[in-house]
């Protein structure tokens, strides 16, 4: 299996920082396509669309938030 995935940030004045609007995971499956597809998510719209097995949209419930608090929530090394 072969996959990547992209972070979509943009900088808000408002906050003086970046702020993450969404990523794009592309996976690309195994020679037969088994699995092979693409989720994209839209944090501004709050949509997920995924085009692994069929097209199929749902609705996400996270708030955009500033780089900055996301990693405050990221534990520290011990």
């Amino acid at each position: 299996m072969r996959h990547d995935y992209k972070l979509k940030l943009r900088y808000e004045n408002k906050y003086k920082d970046y702020i993450l609007i969404g990523f794009e995971y592309n996976n690309y499956g195994n020679a037969m396509q088994d699995g092979a597809g693409n989720i994209s998510t839209n944090f501004i719209t709050r949509k997920r669309t995924s085009t692994i097995d069929g097209k199929k949209t749902t609705l996400v419930d996270k708030e955009v938030k500033p780089i900055s608090v996301i990693n405050d929530t990221i534990p520290k090394s011990v």
